[in-house]
């Protein structure tokens, strides 16, 4: 009967080194997780500062945009004066629109031009 109960106990204790032997993977694992966080983390950190940089760009690139879009615009809107200009109106001063037979693009300038106002 001893033989048994010692025999119990053998397993028992293997179980328990098996165990803890478990336990010390499982903690392994964990601080090995708890890294790829913290490095995940710092990856959104810098993502989110490209978007910031990424927007700062076209914002710029829309202000430069809307800038030569405007000038086009003045320049169209002084050819358009022109006594053989194509049937135009003008908008009280806030923009041109035209209806240019061979010149489409003009409309399409005056009409970026009064969006962007």
């Amino acid at each position: 009967m001893l033989t048994v109960h010692d025999a119990m106990l053998t397993v028992h204790d293997a179980m328990l080194t098996v165990h803890d032997a478990m336990l010390t993977v499982h903690d392994a694992m964990l601080t090995v997780h708890d890294a790829m966080l913290t490095v995940h983390d710092a990856m959104l950190t810098v993502h989110d500062a490209m978007l910031t940089v990424h927007d700062a760009m076209l914002c710029n690139v829309d202000s430069t945009r809307c800038k030569v879009d405007s000038t086009r615009c003045n320049v169209d809107s002084t050819r358009c004066t022109t006594p053989d200009a194509w049937l135009m109106t003008t908008d009280a001063g806030h923009g041109v629109t035209t209806i240019a037979q061979p010149k489409h693009y003009v409309l399409r300038l005056a009409i970026i031009c009064e969006h962007k106002k």
